[in-house]
């Protein structure tokens, strides 16, 4: 598979859209590898940033947790 052209290129590192158009433009040039990496590139960011927010909100329900009172107010 040749290299794509700078524009096209370009497109596919900013936006997974993109890059999946520009696979649609090559055919069977590649165009299906292309978009398989498109996609596999574009899963791969969202279970990085899924992990990421689980581990923000564990470490803050821990925090909760610690910083709740030990014994229920009392009233006078």
């Amino acid at each position: 598979m040749g290299q794509l052209p700078a524009e096209a290129a370009e497109s596919v590192r900013h936006s997974a859209a993109a890059g999946l158009h520009v696979a649609d433009t090559l055919g069977t040039r590649g165009g299906a590898a292309l978009a398989d990496g498109v996609r596999a590139a574009f899963m791969d960011g969202l279970s990085a940033s899924l992990v990421a927010v689980c581990l923000v909100v564990l470490v803050a329900a821990i925090g909760c947790l610690f910083r709740a009172p030990k014994a229920p107010p009392t009233s006078d």
